[in-house]
């Protein structure tokens, strides 16, 4: 597997079974100012779960108190981990040329492609699907589209909300709802139609710029 250079992701809206769901917790918001703390990911093939990665990452800055109240990682769980320099380039290995998928993708998608950038001045390539556009479009009529709120509406599971791989196995399975739900209509994101399609067919896919986003839908 291999890195290419300058390369924009696409933004996918087609039903992949082969995907990677990941999940960052960072020190903050702002993907130039705040570090990565956390990488997690779990890798489907054929629509089954085979196996994970989770590794806490030392940042060069302190965890703020507020970061801890949200995901329970402070200064002292990441005091003896290895900075991103080392850990990102396993996490890139693990991902390879995956379809990426996250609840409000272009959070998560803009940290990584700023560590990569800071750390090997290599381009994000992965194309992703963020569940938060197409829960929007699926069910456009539950008010909010939080992670929570979804957890909420399909009765999942989230013992371990807020932890990267909790977050990633909860994502997981609320893609799998909502690719029941949008293939029971006729779903369309903007000009857009959900189909059930192969990993290499990019017919439906949608160039888009990485940019910083807040993470208040996550």
């Amino acid at each position: 597997c291999s890195l290419e250079v300058n390369q924009i992701s696409s933004e996918l809206f087609s039903v992949v079974d082969n995907y990677i769901v990941f999940d960052l917790e960072t020190t903050g918001l702002s993907p130039i100012k705040n570090e990565i703390v956390q990488l997690s990911a779990v890798k489907v093939v054929a629509g089954k779960q085979v196996d994970t990665f989770n590794r806490y990452v030392k940042p060069s800055q302190r965890i703020p108190l507020i970061v801890t109240s949200i995901n329970g990682i402070d200064n002292d769980m990441v005091e003896s981990e290895q900075k991103i320099e080392e850990v990102l380039p396993e996490f890139l290995k693990f991902i390879c040329d995956f379809i990426l998928i996250a609840h409000n993708a272009k959070f998560d998608m803009s940290f990584l492609a700023a560590a990569m950038n800071k750390t090997s001045n290599k381009s994000l390539t992965n194309n992703y699907i963020d569940t938060l556009k197409w829960s929007r479009k699926i069910l456009p009529n539950i008010g909010s589209h939080s992670l929570d709120s979804l957890i909420n509406y399909y009765a999942l599971e989230d013992a371990d909300r807020h932890n990267g791989l909790g977050d990633c196995l909860i994502t997981n399975e609320l893609y799998k709802h909502l690719v029941k739900d949008c293939m029971k209509k006729d779903i369309r994101i903007g000009r857009k139609k959900i189909i059930k399609q192969s990993d290499a067919d990019r017919a439906t896919r949608v160039i888009a710029g990485i940019k910083p986003i807040k993470k208040g839908n996550t």
